[in-house]
């Protein structure tokens, strides 16, 4: 479950898409598919979510207005050690079970890296 533009979003593991409850009530009973195959450990970022793929070692960024719009990705920075991911406005962090920490992600061959989601459909955050 994740915060997405004020609504909540729940994650369906068997069809790779995401439910919005509004009001208690779902908002669609067919939900937008995210980027990526199956997706786990949600997290929402402004109009987007950040989720981990349970069948590849990507974590993906994905937009909810259309289906299977992937916005930005990256490699699981723990291989399958990776648990859980989390947004808070100006970082993306990961949990890592294998040395029981929690670490912020940086892009590879840059400095830090704040992802701010775009309001442009299509377009990737990091810059």
């Amino acid at each position: 479950m994740a915060s997405v533009s004020g609504r909540l979003a729940v994650g369906n593991l068997h069809c790779g898409g995401v439910h919005f409850i509004e009001d208690g009530e779902p908002t669609s009973p067919h939900p937008p598919m995210l980027g990526g195959s199956w997706l786990i450990d949600l997290a929402g970022a402004g109009e987007a979510i950040w989720h981990l793929d349970g069948f590849s070692p990507a974590l993906v960024c994905s937009g909810v207005e259309k289906h299977n719009q992937m916005l930005d990705w990256g490699e699981k920075p723990f291989n399958q050690h990776t648990t859980g991911v989390a947004y808070d406005g100006e970082d993306l962090w990961v949990l890592d079970n294998e040395h029981h920490r929690i670490c912020a992600i940086e892009k590879r061959g840059a400095q830090r890296v704040r992802w701010i989601p775009s309001r442009a459909i299509g377009r990737s955050g990091p810059s």
